[in-house]
């Protein structure tokens, strides 16, 4: 197991230590992340300052770009096992021409 780093970090103006397996400078990174896609929720509503909404907004904002991430890597293997199939396609063909030529 992991030792246990932690780190101080400010979340909208908010101190917080966060306490994780991840090194300090890692930590802080994510929490630096977390932060400006808060600013960026904040600066966005429009209304008076809700930590709460502010929050749920963030979560569904970065669960997006998980979710699209997901798909594009998923796309992406699907991508990588059709190149792989037709080389393997391909393959074969050399293979079987290549015997047919030797028995010639």
């Amino acid at each position: 197991m992991g030792s246990t780093h932690t780190a101080k970090v400010s979340i909208l103006g908010l101190e917080y230590t966060l306490k994780g397996d991840a090194a300090p400078d890692r930590i802080t990174e994510l929490a630096q992340y977390v932060d400006g896609k808060m600013q960026q929720a904040k600066a966005k509503s429009g209304q008076p300052y809700d930590l709460g909404k502010v929050a749920i907004l963030t979560s569904l904002n970065i669960a997006f770009e998980l979710f699209k991430c997901r798909a594009d890597a998923e796309e992406g293997m699907s991508d990588v096992r059709r190149q792989a199939a037709e080389l393997a396609d391909r393959l074969e063909l050399c293979l079987v021409e290549d015997e047919d030529a030797a028995a010639e």
